[in-house]
């Protein structure tokens, strides 16, 4: 265990009370020394007066001890006040430095939290960074197929506007029918007139046309033509000819022509021109 270093004014009081205590024994001893010189006759008187010089300067310098000992007492008082007031700084100093110390242990374990709050950040960051390369590969890919599926859409569409082209006026179309039948000979003298139905099957792209009259009494007349289309009229030669149960045609080998526009078709007869309904 260190000793505590002694001040340098506890250490001059030490000593002055050590040196009072020897003079002290020292007057002790003189005082001693005069009362046996007195009851000792054979003492000169000279001596006496020495003594008492002597005893007079220790005197002297005791007082002045004495006073330079309450002065020593008193500044050792003050720095024993001194003394307190740096202990007590001291332990204020200590005090905030535990404070500063618990601080920082907080700062510490914050900044440790933090660590752990940015290393946990840092993964998510990569796990969002993979979910968004993800992400982006995936809306790459749908952006392919959305192309894709546009190309396709359009080559489609203008498939479709080939075929709709091609198919604008294929379908059934149905209609009243007005015609005449010679009574004799085709062509000349007398005849009657003749109602019913008629109707156009039209097949566009291979340019075929079925055209039929059903009279009631008279059976069904057909024809096939297989012909042409410029522009929206279409005109054909028979190549199959279906004859009805009570009359034939006059001129079988005749063309026909047939001029369509949106949802009708005309078609020629001996009662003029006769107009067909396209069925849905």
């Amino acid at each position: 265990m260190k000793k505590r270093k002694r001040n340098k004014n506890e250490v001059l009081t030490s000593e002055l009370l050590s040196d009072l205590s020897f003079s002290s024994l020292g007057l002790v001893l003189i005082v001693f020394v005069v009362y046996s010189i007195i009851f000792n006759s054979n003492v000169p008187y000279r001596k006496i007066v020495e003594l008492k010089n002597t005893i007079s300067e220790l005197e002297t310098k005791g007082n002045s001890l004495e006073s330079n000992i309450a002065k020593l007492t008193e500044s050792n008082a003050r720095i024993s006040q001194e003394k307190a007031e740096v202990e007590k700084k001291n332990t204020e100093l200590a005090n905030s430095v535990k404070k500063l110390e618990n601080q920082n242990t907080n700062l510490e374990k914050k900044v440790s939290s933090l660590s752990e709050n940015n290393s946990e950040l840092a993964k998510e960051k990569a796990t969002l960074e993979q979910q968004k390369t993800a992400l982006n590969q995936t809306n790459s890919n749908l952006r392919t197929d959305k192309n894709e599926a546009e190309e396709k859409a359009e080559k489609l569409e203008r498939r479709l506007r080939q075929i709709k082209r091609k198919s604008r006026y294929t379908g059934y179309y149905i209609g009243n029918y007005r015609g005449i039948i010679y009574t004799q000979i085709c062509n000349r003298g007398p005849y009657i007139t003749i109602e019913g139905k008629q109707s156009i099957f039209y097949f566009q792209e291979a340019n075929i046309l079925v055209y039929s009259t059903t009279v009631k009494n008279y059976g069904t007349l057909t024809f096939e033509y297989k012909g042409t289309l410029t522009g929206n009229t279409f005109t054909g030669k028979p190549r199959k000819y279906s004859l009805a149960k009570t009359r034939i045609s006059c001129n079988p080998n005749a063309e026909i022509k047939v001029r369509f526009s949106d949802g009708y078709a005309e078609v020629g007869s001996d009662s003029g021109t006769q107009t067909l309904r396209k069925v849905d």
